[in-house]
């Protein structure tokens, strides 16, 4: 039985309570590789660490603070005192003196780990300092650490946010250079244990900046925070569409259902550990009944600016059978080019001759066999029957026709 398996039967026997982040991880302590390939875990449960300009975010634990600054640089006492210098600038307000703990040559140029005291001297703020055209800047967002200790954290530095520089803080973390998704439409990495490092900062040259995760081995924060991943990569999250179709039923899920029929807040199919875009199309969740009496669920969810379809089908109180029905740019999507621009749009055929999932969001729809009538669209998303051939698209500039897939 793989940790997949194990994770999935405790979401299914457990899908009413919030377990710890890192409840398996425990069970298992003691037997983990040096090398372990896993899928992404958790789901929803884990969420990301939001990590601004101004508020800061506590760290779980830090390592004891060195006598001196360590890295091939930390004896430049120019260098770090001009490090000081730009933090005092960017980060006033703080008691103490500002204290370099590591200061290194990279392919971005100089970096240096930094932490200070808050006024009030119950935490400190750990943040880093990058060399931006030939100048020393501080990385926007900070960490609050126990006083005297520095705790996991990273920045992408460089022009291209390539070069990845993390403070490790005494931790066991655990770094993936890129994912796939696999048949079954589940994310899938690699993840190989960063090696102990005598000065606590690994730097990782050309690094692949949306396809990257870093994890903690335990704790209650299970992904290290990137300080400035969203000042470049950031944006609102794909806004969510809802649809209850017409012979869905009216019965509220309980919440056990939501999880079951809800591939979103399940193990596997997203990337809590991962860094990706948050930009992407819109994600549907339209929900039905087929023609037998089975409850019905089409979903797309958005990983790095990318959606990916699924089909679930099954009885109201089991646990359905999911259906990975491919990525967009595959044949269940196409493209419109508008004049009020692109519109993307779900034309998915489903399994077991149920239907054709079909969805674009603000526009109008209409549909026919082969050269039949058209037929109107209640709302903006629907399965069409078995037979339908064509989808006709009208947003508010334009309109067009869209083949639907051959069965």
């Amino acid at each position: 039985m793989t940790d997949t398996d194990v994770r999935d039967a405790l979401t299914r026997a457990s899908g009413h309570l919030d377990p710890a982040p890192d409840l398996l991880d425990r069970v298992r302590a003691g037997g983990r590789r040096r090398v372990v390939r896993r899928r992404s875990v958790l789901g929803g449960a884990l969420a990301a660490l939001a990590v601004g300009a101004v508020p800061a975010v506590r760290a779980v634990r830090g390592a004891p603070v060195t006598a001196t600054a360590a890295g091939d640089l930390g004896r430049d006492a120019e260098l770090l005192e001009r490090v000081r210098a730009a933090w005092r600038s960017a980060v006033p307000g703080l008691s103490g003196q500002p204290y370099v703990h590591w200061a290194g040559n990279t392919p971005a140029g100089p970096v240096a780990l930094i932490t200070q005291s808050s006024a009030d001297t119950v935490m400190d703020h750990q943040g880093f300092v990058e060399t931006v055209g030939g100048r020393l800047r501080v990385v926007a967002g900070t960490l609050l650490v126990e006083p005297g200790t520095v705790g996991p954290a990273a920045i992408l530095a460089g022009a291209g946010r390539d070069v990845l520089v993390l403070a490790t803080g005494g931790q066991s973390v655990w770094y993936s250079e890129t994912y796939e998704i696999n048949a079954a439409g589940r994310v899938d990495r690699t993840f190989v244990q960063v090696p102990d490092q005598r000065e606590g900062v690994v730097v990782y040259p050309r690094v692949d900046n949306t396809g990257i995760a870093l994890m903690l081995s335990g704790g209650r924060t299970p992904r290290v925070p990137i300080l400035n991943f969203d000042e470049r990569f950031g944006g609102a999250r794909p806004v969510r569409i809802e649809r209850v179709l017409p012979g869905a039923g009216t019965a509220r899920l309980t919440d056990s259902e939501k999880i079951r029929w809800d591939l979103g807040r399940q193990t596997g199919f997203l990337d809590p550990y991962g860094y990706h875009f948050d930009e992407g199309p819109a994600e549907w969740y339209l929900r039905g009944r087929t023609a037998d009496g089975r409850r019905l669920v089409v979903q797309t969810l958005v990983l790095n600016g990318e959606a990916r379809v699924f089909c679930l089908v099954g009885a109201a109180n089991s646990t359905p059978v999911v259906h990975y029905l491919g990525a967009y740019g595959t044949g269940v999507s196409a493209r419109l080019k508008v004049p009020g621009g692109d519109v993307l749009v779900l034309r998915a055929r489903l399994p077991e001759k149920l239907g054709v999932a079909v969805a674009a969001d603000k526009c109008q729809l209409r549909f026919r066999v082969r050269d039949g009538a058209w037929l109107p669209v209640s709302g903006n998303a629907a399965v069409l029957p078995e037979a339908a051939t064509e989808l006709e698209v009208t947003p508010p500039d334009g309109a067009a026709i869209v083949p639907l897939p051959l069965p």
